[in-house]
């Protein structure tokens, strides 16, 4: 599954990396973007926001 696909990407900011809710996690300080999913931290907080 592409990470652009994930709902965590669209709706929570991650809170590892700083990606803004919409913008893909970063790998690298910032310097790579994380094309294929996301930060177990984003997945975590969306999975918390919908309880």
């Amino acid at each position: 599954m592409s990470g652009l696909t994930l709902d965590q990407l669209r709706t929570v900011p991650c809170g590892q990396c700083g990606a803004p809710a919409g913008e893909p996690c970063t790998s690298h300080q910032g310097t790579r973007v994380r094309r294929n999913d996301v930060h177990q931290a984003r997945t975590k907080t969306y999975q918390e926001a919908q309880r």
